[in-house]
């Protein structure tokens, strides 16, 4: 902002239509952060928000933003059976199909 004094002063705040909004802004410097875990796996993967900057006198501008939530490796691989069975005949070729294990 290029006024001086106390036009000079931003408040940032959030507006959006989500009540459960994982995110918190300082009202002083506008750093957005988090206000509880996000999981990629079981909750929401983007958010959409405004930020609002706001001066004493009233004056303010909003900016949408758009977050994406990043999967990272947190799951093991999983089988789908607990135990795979086959059977396969003495002297078979090579590379005869036995199981498909998954």
């Amino acid at each position: 902002d290029v006024d001086i004094g106390i036009n000079a002063q931003i408040i940032y705040s959030l507006s959006s239509d989500d009540p459960n909004l994982p995110f918190a802004i300082n009202s002083i410097n506008g750093t957005l952060s988090l206000t509880e875990t996000l999981d990629f796996d079981l909750g929401q993967r983007t958010y959409n928000f405004s930020v609002i900057a706001s001066n004493p006198d009233g004056l303010n501008s909003s900016v949408s933003t758009f977050v994406q939530v990043l999967d990272v490796n947190d799951n093991a691989p999983q089988f789908t059976e607990d135990q795979y069975e086959a059977s396969v005949a003495e002297h078979s070729a090579n590379n005869t199909f036995v199981v498909l294990i998954e």
